[in-house]
């Protein structure tokens, strides 16, 4: 005979509950649960607690970059340390439970490594802005460095949730697991139950491999690295070439003269350097892609005295415009800002102009 749960009110009346049939509770509202608390898929390694956090709900997954076919992802989740959590929620009656959505979750995974940092950090602020254990990492610098390094090398967990996991799946699951070094993968089963009045009660059990038997994944860690001139400088030769490392001295060259603090950053796989005017970051010379950029943000440059009645697409045409008609910028416009590889910068017109324009955003 299985376990039976009771509701116990404050008047120590008792009140069984009912398992509820998943059939009669639509799996938009099992995602909504998950939604707003992310931690009930939480499985903990050892005795420090890691916070999960919701990046976004429908996370869109494109097929191509030159395709209009896109996908969504059910859930994006970060955890405290920045470790991504990609995560898919199917009720048990749904018969692709059983295979396809293995094959889905697949598919997303090996896309993951080329979503937007940028965009992926305002969907964040977005949808924690009530939360205030998240509000620190809003423009945490080393954090977010983490969670692209994470992507970066397919370093994330895949979490399958579900009413009830069937053994199809948990074998699936405990296979991946096993087979996959750095990719951790687990199920969540949610039960729901209800007593007469309605008030649910939700079971949540951890399926797949126990603790023990799987290695613990080596994610990136944090602050491992406290990049110096050299040693960035280093890095930029070494993933970008001479050119860029041009630039980039030109770059924190520059800094002094527009008034701006030069720091570098601590990250331990990508090395990073910000131009800081007290707690703005004006712009930064980071690595995306295995390669180096100049990266602006248009949220943070709009609050420049000589940007601030300025839109995000005034900011674009102005940025764009140092630029010569027959030179391709699109690849560098982001949703949220821009990023110009670095080495382009290398040209001396160029650079002149970008230094005037940087003037003229700092100046009112």
């Amino acid at each position: 005979m299985g376990n039976r749960l009771f509701f116990v009110a404050s008047d120590q009346h008792v009140e069984e509950m009912n398992e509820v049939h998943i059939k009669d509770m639509l799996e938009s509202k099992l995602q909504e649960i998950v939604e707003k608390n992310p931690d009930l898929l939480s499985r903990e390694w050892d005795d420090q607690p890691r916070k999960l956090f919701l990046v976004q709900r429908e996370q869109e997954v494109r097929v191509a970059e030159d395709e209009g076919n896109a996908f969504s992802l059910d859930h994006l989740l970060v955890d405290s340390d920045g470790v991504p959590i990609l995560v898919e929620v199917k009720r048990s009656t749904d018969t692709r439970i059983r295979r396809e959505v293995v094959a889905q979750m697949l598919d997303y995974a090996c896309r993951a490594s080329s979503w937007d940092i940028e965009k992926l950090k305002e969907s964040f602020r977005k949808n924690n802005e009530s939360r205030p254990d998240a509000e620190a990492l809003f423009d945490d610098e080393e954090f977010w460095n983490k969670v692209s390094a994470n992507l970066g090398a397919e370093h994330f967990r895949l979490v399958f949730v579900a009413d009830r996991i069937p053994e199809t799946l948990r074998i699936l699951i405990e296979f991946l697991d096993r087979s996959m070094k750095e990719i951790e993968v687990y199920g969540v089963e949610l039960k729901p139950y209800n007593t007469a009045d309605g008030v649910m009660l939700l079971s949540s059990s951890i399926i797949g491999n126990s603790l023990d038997v799987r290695q613990k994944p080596t994610y990136t860690s944090r602050g491992k690295t406290s990049w110096t001139r050299e040693s960035f400088l280093a890095r930029v030769l070494e993933k970008s070439g001479a050119a860029a490392v041009s630039a980039a001295e030109a770059l924190i060259a520059l800094c002094p003269s527009l008034g701006l603090t030069g720091i570098y950053g601590k990250g331990s796989v990508l090395a990073n350097f910000l131009a800081k005017k007290g707690d703005l970051t004006i712009f930064q010379i980071g690595q995306a892609y295995g390669s180096f950029f100049l990266m602006l943000t248009y949220r943070d440059l709009q609050k420049l005295d000589g940007c601030s009645n300025m839109s995000f697409d005034d900011l674009r045409r102005s940025v764009s415009s140092i630029f010569s008609s027959e030179f391709d910028t699109n690849g560098m416009l982001k949703e949220t800002g821009i990023w110009i590889p670095l080495k382009v910068l290398f040209d001396a017109d160029l650079f002149e102009r970008f230094h005037k324009l940087f003037r003229s955003f700092l100046c009112s």
